[in-house]
């Protein structure tokens, strides 16, 4: 099973949709991308790391993480699960991935939900 984390490349070279960073943004990873054989389909271990720069109490910032349109964290806030501002946190699950892809989104519950 491949990691995201094995090829750093693979967020960086896909698209981030930033058209209305007020309500959600994203990933979107082509299966092509992660499994290079022709069957484009299986398990990755997906791993988000973040860290709350801006706000200095908990609360301020809320969003929900999805992956592939379904809620893989809800409510998040980054500074309180991380003991304050500039600690990084790390979430962590494997998840299938169909010949669709991987897409990971941000939706805001309070303020942006900015990666």
């Amino acid at each position: 099973m491949e990691t995201l984390s094995s090829n750093p490349l693979l967020l960086t070279t896909h698209t981030f949709d930033t058209s209305d960073l007020s309500t959600s943004s994203g990933y979107t990873i082509p299966a092509a991308a992660l499994f290079p054989s022709e069957h484009h389909k299986g398990d990755v271990c997906l791993q988000i790391v973040l860290s709350e720069l801006t706000f200095s109490t908990k609360g301020s910032r809320l969003f929900d993480i999805l992956v592939n349109g379904k809620v893989w964290a809800r409510r998040v806030d980054v500074y309180e699960l991380g003991g304050g501002r500039q600690k990084p946190i790390v979430l962590q699950r494997c998840v299938a991935v169909g010949k669709e892809g991987l897409r990971v989104g941000f939706a805001a519950v309070r303020e942006e939900a900015s990666v």
